[in-house]
């Protein structure tokens, strides 16, 4: 096979302070990946080591409901407004694959990222991938902005092809080894999607194939904010993305693969099975992978911290279920969801129990 760096070409922004930051280390691992910084601080931009970078005037962005619009029409320098759309729109257009990253807890990230997202999916057709740091936590100094990055990951959802969500709950509830920081989440995030880039492993049309069949991959749904969850395991169905692997403290980590496509109807298929119930404490963080129908052909992964499973799942499917207006695949998750709900009715052989 061809070097892949020759068949994709990518491109990774950092958005804001927090998401420059991370596309600063990132940049000396990753020489054939071209790096953006688009910010509101032009002494973040000067320090920066990227590629390129993107200065946008604070005024572009204004804060509302719904979490930030940036280059509102409000903004009297049309040809300003005109020569910012049209840079954002050149970072992406040079590029297959699109990687965004930022903090949603912060204005310029919750403001700019979900227009850089549109931009790179819908107006440069690249395949775009979303890795955001969500705000939940009540005790946090971002409390203000809770409501509004989460409206903002709705138009990322909205977007984008696959998004990793990593909530601030796992640090301010100590949950964490003290030399993990959201930052290091970020960057083994989005190590995680762009080494097999790096290795070669994988062509243009291999990695479109395994992305694509995942476009609702949210990896984030359900935990303190109600409808998210603390999401550290599997990035995708892929075996060419590798797990992010946390040492949770004094956590036993087991893996549990449900094989659904075994079982005959969809109403019989339980996602969860008594044997995780046996299994499960407070401290251990448990995978669970199961994919839909063979119409739907889409697999979803979710990791949970078992102490959080409380939480409906039926959460979940709801979030789904939103984003699919489409027959079958509205109807497959349909039953889906009242499968989740109902008792479990799955057997143990159906279970493949892994220790990460």
């Amino acid at each position: 096979m061809n070097s892949v760096n020759s068949q994709i070409s990518t491109t990774v922004i950092g958005v804001g302070g927090f998401g420059g930051i991370v596309s600063n280390e990132l940049v000396p691992n990753h020489p054939e990946i071209f790096f953006c910084n688009i910010d509101t601080d032009e002494r973040d931009l000067r320090r920066s080591i990227t590629n390129d970078s993107i200065y946008i005037e604070n005024e572009l962005l204004v804060n509302n409901r719904k979490g930030g619009i940036c280059l509102t029409k409000d903004f009297r320098d049309v040809d300003r407004r005109r020569e910012i759309r049209l840079a954002m729109t050149l970072a992406c257009l040079r590029s297959d694959i699109v990687v965004t990253i930022s903090n949603l807890a912060g204005r310029t990230g919750r403001g700019i990222t979900p227009s850089v997202v549109k931009t790179a999916s819908d107006k440069c057709n690249c395949l775009t991938i979303a890795i955001v740091v969500l705000p939940i936590c009540k005790n946090s100094k971002n409390n203000k902005s809770i409501e509004a990055a989460k409206i903002a990951l709705e138009s990322i959802e909205k977007n984008a092809d696959a998004v990793l969500v990593i909530t601030d709950e796992l640090q301010y509830n100590n949950m964490l080894p003290s030399k993990y920081s959201i930052k290091q989440l970020l960057l083994m995030g989005a190590q995680s999607f762009l080494d097999p880039l790096k290795s070669g492993q994988l062509s243009f049309s291999d990695y479109l194939k395994e992305l694509q069949p995942n476009r609702y991959g949210i990896l984030g749904v359900g935990v303190s904010g109600d409808e998210y969850v603390n999401s550290l395991g599997s990035i995708l169905s892929s075996p060419y993305f590798p797990s992010i692997s946390l040492p949770i403290r004094e956590a036993k980590k087991v893996s549990y693969q449900i094989g659904c496509r075994k079982l005959p109807k969809l109403r019989e298929r339980a996602i969860i099975s008594e044997m995780m119930q046996q299994h499960t404490c407070p401290s251990m963080t448990v995978s669970v992978a199961f994919s839909s129908s063979r119409e739907c052909g889409r697999q979803i992964f979710l990791t949970a911290l078992c102490s959080q499973l409380a939480v409906p799942p039926s959460v979940i499917f709801r979030k789904l279920l939103a984003r699919r207006e489409r027959g079958k695949e509205k109807n497959v998750l349909s039953k889906l969801m009242r499968a989740f709900t109902n008792p479990f009715r799955i057997s143990s052989s159906d279970i493949k129990v892994h220790c990460l």
